[in-house]
């Protein structure tokens, strides 16, 4: 898409460039805002470090998107417009299609396992990992809404309280490592009651031996 947007732009600029260049119209200025939006970050990598990112260039698309929808309109050839329109318009709905349909999940999916938690009764939530992973999945979890609004319990998985016999334990894989299995010490306590499995991330509901 990346290859569509700019072949179309650059075709639009130089078909358009006296008019760009030579008339009173806003397209310089967009233009300009195109290009030094590009240069500031591309300096800088080159001169320091490296900075580009999407977030210091994301405002770029919206001279992207104003210079190809009024160019393309600035045409008088009607095939040359309409086949501009399809180049434009038709990859742009096949890309949003394959985006949603094929998606690939990349981040944990949190709230989706605290949703498919929620109808348990179980509502304590131990952490699987050392105290530094501990503190960075719990710091997401608190402030799930999911979370909050069904009420579930942090425990600490190196000190259950004497009451308690059922816990979810959660583990964050890409910080533990796949082999998310308790201690075969804890084996001889907890047995496995049910697991959820989601991307990077699963729970299991441990009972207390009786």
């Amino acid at each position: 898409m990346g290859l569509v947007y700019l072949s179309t732009l650059i075709f639009l600029i130089f078909r358009f460039r006296n008019k760009i260049l030579l008339t009173p119209n806003n397209y310089l200025l967009l233009t300009f805002i195109l290009i030094f939006s590009y240069i500031i970050p591309l300096s800088y990598s080159f001169i320091i470090r490296p900075i580009l990112a999407d977030r210091y260039i994301i405002f770029v698309l919206v001279s992207i998107l104003i210079l190809i929808s009024t160019l393309i309109f600035e045409i008088d050839n009607k095939k040359l417009k309409t086949y501009l329109v399809i180049i434009v318009v038709l990859p742009t709905f096949v890309n949003h299609y394959i985006e949603i349909k094929f998606r690939v999940n990349t981040k944990p999916e949190f709230t989706k396992l605290i949703h498919s938690l929620k109808g348990n009764e179980v509502k304590n939530l131990s952490i699987f990992g050392s105290t530094q992973s501990h503190k960075l999945v719990e710091n997401y979890l608190v402030n799930i809404n999911e979370f909050k609004k069904n009420k579930f319990k942090l425990l600490n998985i190196e000190n259950f309280s004497s009451g308690t016999e059922r816990t979810w334990v959660l583990c964050y894989e890409p910080l533990t490592g796949f082999n998310c299995d308790i201690s075969e010490e804890d084996k001889k306590v907890w047995v496995l009651k049910d697991t959820k499995k989601m991307h990077l991330l699963n729970a299991r509901l441990f009972e207390i031996k009786k």
